[in-house]
């Protein structure tokens, strides 16, 4: 009887999107990032192997706060290594959304609004959506991660919630912290300033 074995690329990045995730017991977000080279290794052709690995880049910083990580470079060279392999992503596959605006969102990060501009508008034409009201739109890229919006940022509030989440980790409570996460984007002024606080306390 003929048994259907899946390829060593596709295995390695299942194996990938396990470790990722940080509410199973045996997330590990190092070995995830491992088994995403290797299925790059064994497949480079394939955009969602590249894109997982970038996300899993872009995601160490926020993680190290809610859940806590042992990656092998410093949290602040997380954008600076997801960007490549989003820029890979892209032109492996023009047509996918997710790549681009992850592309756009990591240059958001950076405060690279410029480029992050030049990206989104890219994105508008690959898609055939109108480019009217770009702007607009871009802005609400920036904050796509937040749960709502503030007319006036309140940092102390965003700072305190930062604290919290890293608390919460601390006792093991990891959907606690990334709630708590979330409600500081909610009020920060800005991603690129969540982001700096996320590189300094991921380190506690």
């Amino acid at each position: 009887m003929f048994i259907f074995k899946k390829d060593a690329s596709k295995q390695h990045w299942e194996r990938g999107l396990k470790l990722r995730d940080p509410y199973r017991k045996e997330y590990d977000l190092q070995e995830a990032i491992s088994h995403f080279k290797r299925a790059i290794s064994e497949n480079p052709r394939d955009y969602r192997y590249r894109f997982d690995l970038a996300r899993t880049y872009l995601a160490a910083p926020e993680l190290a706060v809610t859940r806590g990580v042992n990656v092998h470079f410093k949290l602040e060279e997380a954008v600076a290594l997801a960007i490549p392999e989003l820029k890979e992503a892209v032109r492996l596959n023009p047509k996918d959304v997710a790549s681009r605006l992850n592309l756009a969102h990591s240059h958001i990060i950076q405060g690279d609004k410029a480029e992050a501009e030049t990206v989104y508008m890219e994105y508008l034409k690959a898609t055939k959506q109108k480019l009217d009201k770009a702007g607009d739109r871009l802005q609400n890229l920036e904050y796509a991660v937040m749960k709502r919006r503030k007319p006036n940022p309140e940092i102390p509030k965003a700072e305190q919630h930062l604290q919290q989440a890293l608390e919460l980790r601390r006792q093991g409570k990891y959907k606690k912290a990334a709630k708590e996460l979330q409600k500081a984007y909610a009020v920060a002024p800005d991603v690129p300033w969540v982001y700096k606080r996320l590189y300094k306390l991921g380190k506690q």
